[in-house]
């Protein structure tokens, strides 16, 4: 796996473009939507506030998974390698010249091995000694020219190795068009979006905003059927960072 994310980089996103659609719930049932982040690259012009789109929830309708496409579960992200001891991690974290804190099975690196020149923080669950789930923390510097473009790439990059998520929801109104994370921030705008193997896996991403700074966190987890402990699958938990 490569730096961004374990993912590939996306190229040629400058903005964040809402569009009309119609879409289902994470449940499944189905609803209508106003508006939704277009992460691809687009010629259109930027809506804003004057355009009369208004702030809604957003959800997509409900995507092949990807294990039918072709595309397996990671076995390694951003240099974490699933599987391995927590010896075996911690060498990986402090040899990259993080930081290293493990209480009972869990831990946390203050980076990643693989870096993809933003601040992360990487927080790693062990089932009986063998790595089972990493939640990648992303912070954002809204101050620094590149950063909503910075976060599109790293969404395109989940999008371009695992496709359409199974689940996504992007709440973003007109007048955050070109400036996303701000909006984060402000708790105007939020993506989150989740990709799962029947038996293997999921991933699950989303924003969020701590102390006044924007977040993405990823968070990479085996099944219970992958573990050597039982352990119920989880969401992304960003109240513990």
């Amino acid at each position: 796996m490569g730096g961004s994310l374990g993912l590939r980089r996306a190229e040629g996103v400058d903005s964040i473009v809402p569009t009309r659609t119609t879409g289902a719930t994470e449940d499944g049932t189905s609803g209508q939507v106003d508006c939704t982040l277009e992460l691809e690259p687009t010629d259109q012009p930027v809506a804003s506030a004057a355009s009369g789109q208004d702030s809604s929830r957003v959800t997509s309708a409900t995507a092949t998974p990807p294990a039918e496409r072709g595309v397996g579960m990671p076995r390694e992200a951003l240099g974490f390698v699933f599987g391995e001891t927590s010896a075996q991690v911690k060498s990986a974290c402090t040899d990259a010249g993080y930081d290293w804190e493990m209480q009972a099975e869990k831990a946390r690196c203050s980076g990643t091995p693989a870096p993809i020149g933003l601040e992360t923080l990487s927080k790693i669950e062990f089932c009986d000694d063998a790595l089972c789930a990493l939640t990648v923390v992303v912070a954002f510097d809204i101050a620094q020219k590149g950063a909503n473009k910075s976060f599109l790439k790293i969404v395109n990059s989940l999008k371009g190795q695992y496709g359409t998520p199974l689940f996504t929801r992007t709440e973003v109104p007109g007048d955050c068009s070109e400036d996303l994370l701000g909006c984060v921030i402000q708790d105007k705008a939020s993506w989150k979006a989740k990709w799962k193997w029947k038996g293997e896996g999921q991933i699950a991403a989303k924003t969020f905003a701590k102390d006044g700074v924007a977040h993405l966190a990823v968070r990479y987890q085996l099944a219970s059927e992958k573990r050597t402990s039982q352990k119920p699958e989880q969401s992304v938990n960003t109240s513990a960072f």
